[in-house]
């Protein structure tokens, strides 16, 4: 007979007998023990169920005991065999030590051992599947190392939540297509928020390079990544620029129109993977791809903000050299202000091209106003000296009179 029990479960077992003469009183009992994984059995007189306890997480065979019973003429029957069977039930990973919630900011990156944060009855923690999900690849994507560990990159502002699933490999380990003996694998999952936030305030040439360096992995996906980057690098030529913080009076415009042509690229290139509920991507471009194609935004659009706020600030602080272009400096100021204030509110709308557009116009306002507070007072002419002569001379005379 086979007495079947489950894993990490108790049981037991009526050991079977029949006797032709009706009414005899027999005993049973058992003769010989051959337990493998599960005590309990005893040899000896049995007296009701026999008790079955597995030992921990053991499953398969738990061995065999023998056993005879004699009826009350002391007539001993044959020798039977109870066969125990333990059957597997697949304990599931058990994951502790990841973090709940990570604060990154745009264009860093945190790694995780894995294998030290997983546990497992049955699968070692080397033999564990490991797979990682985002809620928003363009703020983080995660990815799994071939030596486990849990990679989380960061592309732009915002919040998403990445799930880390581990997967066992049944029970027993590794045993294949499910059956009575192959218990399927199970999973545990666990999720952890991100939030990123901006990066510390960069000069506008680091911004820059930043974004060509974030670009750059990328350059194979794309026609329009490859064209950014060389717009964005187009920018950087150094007869556009006086130093870090200021471009060149007569062609520092060419910045902001290459710039703006880059990001249009970028801006086209996430239209074109996404539907209209931002879910679907359309084209075979790596979701890491386009979240770093909108960190380049980011970055672009926050350079062109530094150097225009950088003029406009010279401009504000500009000594005018002649109080009748104090107005026109005024102007020019409330008009560079104006543009800054309109291109923030288009950011906001995600309108990012054009509200580079808005601050290469209030740069050069800013340029105009820098220009006519340096203008020096006009000079009288030759007729408009000799009359201011000939009044001091008149009042020279009036006062020794």
């Amino acid at each position: 007979m086979t007495a079947p029990i489950t894993v990490d479960v108790s049981g037991s077992v009526s050991l079977a007998c029949t006797d032709p003469d009706a009414g005899d009183t027999i005993a049973i009992e058992i003769v010989a023990l051959s337990l493998t994984g599960v005590s309990g059995p005893i040899v000896g007189p049995v007296t009701g169920p026999v008790p079955l306890v597995p030992d921990l997480n053991h499953n398969g065979s738990g061995g065999s005991f023998a056993y005879q019973a004699t009826d009350t003429a002391l007539t001993v029957s044959n020798t039977a065999t109870a066969t125990i069977d333990v059957s597997p039930v697949n304990d599931a990973p058990v994951l502790a030590g990841l973090p709940s919630s990570l604060t990154l900011v745009v264009g860093a990156s945190s790694s995780t051992t894995l294998d030290d944060k997983v546990s497992d009855v049955e699968t070692a923690p080397v033999d564990i599947d490991w797979i990682a999900t985002t809620s928003n690849p363009l703020v983080a994507t995660a990815t799994i190392s071939p030596t486990r560990e849990l990679i989380i990159d960061t592309w732009a502002e915002g919040n998403a939540t990445i799930q880390v699933r581990a997967t066992d490999g049944g029970d027993p380990d590794g045993c294949g297509t499910p059956s009575p003996a192959c218990v399927t694998s199970q999973n545990a999952t666990h999720p952890i928020a991100v939030t990123v936030s901006a990066a510390p305030p960069s000069g506008p040439r680091d911004l820059k390079e930043g974004a060509i360096d974030t670009l750059t992995p990328f350059a194979g996906e794309s026609r329009r990544i490859r064209k950014a980057i060389s717009l964005v690098q187009k920018s950087l030529e150094p007869r556009l620029w006086d130093d870090d913080l200021h471009l060149d009076t007569r062609h520092g415009h060419k910045v902001f129109d290459r710039e703006r042509a880059a990001v249009r690229q970028l801006m086209h290139l996430l239209k074109e993977n996404f539907d209209d509920d931002d879910r679907h991507r359309r084209n075979e471009v790596s979701a890491e791809a386009l979240g770093a194609s909108q960190a380049a935004i980011d970055a672009l659009v926050a350079a062109d903000r530094v150097l225009t706020q950088t003029a406009l600030d010279d401009a504000a602080a500009a000594e005018v050299q002649d109080p009748k272009r104090q107005r026109q400096v005024d102007r020019e100021l409330a008009r560079a202000q104006d543009d800054l204030n309109r291109r923030d509110s288009e950011q906001a709308d995600n309108d990012f091209d054009d509200a580079i557009k808005k601050y290469k116009s209030a740069w050069r306002h800013a340029q105009k106003a820098i220009k006519e507070a340096a203008r020096e007072p006009r000079k009288p002419r030759g007729r408009d000296r000799r009359r201011g002569r000939d009044r001091d001379d008149d009042g020279s005379s009036d006062d020794d009179g």
